[in-house]
């Protein structure tokens, strides 16, 4: 299998598994979970947007992606970060500080040991040293709250998993 279609494979498992447990994102079933822009100026003009809470997940960001090969394998390993990140909308700083600060947790908590192993039909990946950060600022008469996890990815292509 090709290097990118193992890559790919590991982001649509970290985005199945968030969409497996939306709902400890703070989510629904309608909410939006994006591969694309991490930060992008207006959410709610972006297209097909649902709602808040609206999460974007961003492969290959900070520092792209980190490759080691020895000279008696084809196997690649591949370390490289995603970062995911989560939009909600309030009136009030304090009103979801706290909450949007539980939800962020909550990402890290899928990811970390003993569920920091991804495996899918092509491929397997570790998660190692996430890092959270989390904000708010004000839109006219609004606040959007967010959370930034940044996730370590470490996983093997070009042979044996």
């Amino acid at each position: 299998m090709a290097t990118a279609e193992e890559i790919n494979g590991v982001i649509d498992l970290i985005i199945d598994k968030m969409r497996d447990n939306i709902s400890s994102l703070g989510g629904s079933a309608e909410s939006m979970i994006i591969e694309g822009d991490e930060e992008p100026t207006y959410l709610e003009r972006y297209p097909g947007f649902t709602g808040f809470p609206i999460f974007f997940v961003v492969p290959l960001g900070a520092g792209g992606d980190s490759m080691k090969q020895s000279m008696s394998t084809p196997d690649l390993i591949h370390t490289f970060k995603v970062t995911i990140i989560g939009f909600y909308k309030d009136y009030t700083v304090e009103g979801s500080l706290r909450s949007t600060r539980n939800y962020g947790y909550n990402l890290i908590d899928l990811f970390t040991s003993p569920h920091n192993h991804l495996t899918g039909d092509s491929c397997a990946a570790y998660i190692i040293d996430p890092v959270l950060q989390c904000g708010y600022w004000r839109v006219s008469d609004y606040i959007i709250h967010d959370w930034i996890a940044t996730l370590t990815i470490k996983t093997k292509t070009g042979g044996s998993h």
